[in-house]
């Protein structure tokens, strides 16, 4: 059995995905700085590691892709620039797969694309549930961490009453607004 993966890349296209570009805006806007940031779906463009790349004292990305065409941008992006994955790496895997054990604990975590992958080829090889990861992701945030999501995705309405779910648990509580992305602190 095969894993789950996206035979595609996603190419920068702001008129159709422009979270990327609002979360970096953010993160400037909030002068967030020397922050564990995972990042749940890289896009050949690899956005957030190139502004962050750009920014004077730059925050620490960890990306999540299962775009094997994703994964090679970034190995090209990295050779051309290597100053690019001082703090910004990423790898190529199944988020349903999640393993906290195998990551540092996170200040920041973008969920933009939680509801868009699952599928029963997932389940099929142990994979988690949409709530399932968004429960693991919790369990790995660091105290007073926030995640962030993307009301524009395609996952959005899959993905909006799990978070209300998780809110109503006290789990989660909104804190912040920008554009169509909607920031949660982690309440634990």
């Amino acid at each position: 059995m095969s894993m789950h993966f996206w035979d595609a890349s996603w190419d920068l296209n702001l008129d159709l995905c422009p979270c990327d570009l609002h979360f970096m805006e953010w993160i400037k806007a909030e002068k967030i700085r020397g922050k564990v940031i995972y990042h749940f779906g890289t896009g050949s463009h690899h956005l957030v590691g190139v502004e962050n790349l750009k920014m004077g004292e730059p925050n620490y990305f960890i990306g999540v892709t299962a775009s094997p065409g994703e994964t090679e941008a970034f190995t090209r992006m990295a050779i051309e620039e290597p100053r690019l994955s001082r703090n910004y790496t990423m790898h190529f895997g199944d988020i349903y797969l999640f393993n906290g054990k195998l990551l540092p604990k996170f200040d920041i975590a973008t969920m933009f694309h939680l509801g868009e992958f699952w599928s029963e080829k997932t389940a099929s090889y142990g994979g988690a549930t949409d709530e399932e990861v968004l429960r693991r992701v919790i369990r790995q945030m660091k105290k007073n961490g926030r995640i962030v999501f993307y009301e524009g995705s395609d996952g959005w309405s899959r993905t909006k009453p799990i978070v209300a779910k998780l809110a109503k648990e006290g789990l989660l509580t909104k804190t912040d607004k920008h554009q169509k992305l909607t920031i949660y602190t982690v309440s634990r």
